[in-house]
């Protein structure tokens, strides 16, 4: 082979997305399919007019209290109606949404609306009373979309005729103006908002409704929370193609065999999620004997889906197409693989595939210089559906891209941190982490936070997690060094950990040990804290 020869990148086609925003999806929606069903969620539901009524009567009041371009407005309600509406109702103020999970705990929500700081924070009063969150601790005024009378004088009041006709005109953001802030895990130890435009999200939509032919005619489950980056193509997927949405309740979730019976109830035809759901609706969800004929999509993203936990779900349902799609928070989506059938159990972790959305998905080596098929190199993406930068506190948003020149045209593009190959079909590889960052049931997770927060105990002088790939979501052991001979109370450490970190972050074991394992350099040596007895 020629070793001067300069390897191909994997690229797609961009769509027109210039000018647009993804408010105009829903109001395109509400005038091409009014009186069709936008969401769904329980008995109840919401046309295409109502919902962005709803959308125009929440936004009024969110103006009326200081939102608009170049402000962030906090979300914290459960998945429901409120919520999609609640969510439209930011974004056509023209400020960008910045979705918390209600299943987070108190102290974490906390630290991120202290970090973003938003204009306002849109809640209800019952789930803000079942986290335990004071009113009068959240660093900026409340909008709530159902009070309680225990809610706090400093909200500001309750968007009480949902639905009503609004005079209120519309100023939402489009273009490469901010449309949402997700936070994910960084590679500091604490999590970083991820600021993503109108025109990322749009790149990224309009590939995705084109490929997988969404239309008026489907129902498009929305399993992930809010929060995780999975939303985007169901919400707003979901609002492009004048298709149904259907937000999973939280119990559908929580309980794989409600899940089953849920999915054949409500006729879904589009799911995506994580592989763990799927391997979950597998095992308790009874899905060799659900109706589920009207399923003709599954996707999933989020981490590496064992071909022989693939090929078993594929045996079941055999109707659906599967994809396999790629792409950190930072980047939407930007690689994709179509399953032409179940994968071989005893073959290799199935391809991410190649480029999407517009994007330039590059294996470079440690010089930003692309390296030949076959050779092991970091995943770079440059393209359309990059994010605008990190959100900091003090900092606004900051940048965290890098400029590459492969082919002499200089362009900014993401390091992933994802180690990969390039295999004689162009196809892309995933080899793993160059840093400690793991997924755990399809959410990214930073070590290094789990340790920072663990560190933070009084009682603990150092902190150090691990994790092993043993069993389907993956096993997280925390190392714990006291400040004394005396162990820190398991119970104690347990709750402490529990009020600062999601379920899925805390440990599966947690080990008291002496003193930490030391490189020659004084380094933590994790290689012999994993086989500490």
């Amino acid at each position: 082979m020629d070793k001067q020869r300069r390897p191909r990148s994997t690229s797609a086609g961009q769509g027109n997305f210039l000018g647009k925003g993804l408010f105009d999806l829903l109001m395109d929606s509400a005038q091409r399919f009014s009186n069709r069903t936008a969401v769904q969620f329980g008995d109840a539901s919401l046309s295409y007019e109502h919902l962005a009524r709803n959308a125009l009567e929440i936004g009024q009041a969110l103006a009326e209290n200081g939102a608009g371009s170049g402000e962030r407005v906090a979300l914290l309600l459960d998945k429901s109606i409120d919520a999609i509406s609640g969510l439209y109702g930011v974004i056509c103020t023209g400020a960008a949404y910045v979705p918390l999970d209600t299943g987070w705990p108190a102290r974490r929500i906390m630290s991120f609306l202290e970090d973003v700081k938003p204009v306002l924070l849109l809640s209800d009063g019952h789930v803000l009373d079942r986290i335990g969150i004071n009113l009068d601790d959240i660093p900026a005024p409340s909008l709530c979309l159902h009070r309680k009378p225990s809610c706090s004088k400093r909200c500001l009041g309750v968007v009480e005729e949902i639905g009503a006709t609004s005079s209120f005109k519309p100023k939402p953001g489009r273009g490469e103006e901010p449309a949402y802030i997700l936070y994910t895990s960084g590679s500091t130890g604490k999590p970083k908002g991820v600021v993503l435009s109108h025109r990322a999200a749009l790149a990224f939509l309009e590939w995705a409704v084109r490929e997988f032919d969404f239309s008026p005619e489907d129902k498009i489950v929305n399993h992930a929370s809010l929060a995780f980056d999975l939303s985007v193509l169901d919400v707003f997927g979901t609002a492009m193609a004048g298709a149904t949405l259907l937000p999973a309740p939280r119990e559908v979730v929580t309980w794989p065999r409600v899940a089953g019976a849920w999915l054949e109830q409500v006729g879904a035809s589009v799911l995506y999620t994580v592989p763990w759901t799927y391997i979950q609706l597998l095992k308790h969800g009874s899905i060799k004997t659900r109706k589920l004929g009207s399923l003709r999509l599954c996707l999933f993203a989020g981490e590496v889906f064992r071909p022989a936990l693939l090929k078993a779900v594929m045996d079941v349902l055999k109707g659906p197409v599967f994809y396999n799609l790629y792409g950190p928070t930072e980047t939407n989506v930007c690689t994709f693989h179509r399953l032409p059938a179940p994968p071989d159990p005893a073959g290799g972790d199935i391809t991410i595939g190649t480029a999407c959305c517009g994007d330039t998905v590059w294996i470079m080596d440690t010089e930003l210089n692309p390296v030949l098929p076959g050779e092991q190199g970091e995943i770079v993406v440059s393209g359309p559906t990059l994010m605008s930068g990190y959100f900091t506190d003090g900092a606004g948003i900051e940048t965290a891209l890098v400029e590459i020149n492969p082919d002499k045209q200089p362009s900014k593009a993401y390091r992933t941190g994802d180690l990969a190959k390039q295999d004689e079909n162009g196809n892309i590889i995933l080899l793993g982490r160059k840093d400690r960052m793991v997924k755990r049931r399809g959410v990214r997770i930073e070590l290094g936070e789990i340790e920072r927060v663990a560190a933070a105990h009084p009682a603990v002088q150092e902190a150090a997690a691990l994790f092993s790939q043993g069993n389907e979501s993956g096993s997280i052991d925390l190392f714990v060094t006291p400040m004394s001979q005396n162990h820190v109370d398991y119970l104690d450490m347990m709750s402490f950990l529990s009020e600062r970190l999601p379920r899925y972050m805390l440990p599966d074991k947690l080990r008291w040990i002496k003193e930490m394992p030391r490189t020659s350099t004084g380094k933590l040596n994790r290689r012999k804290l994993e086989n500490e007895p």
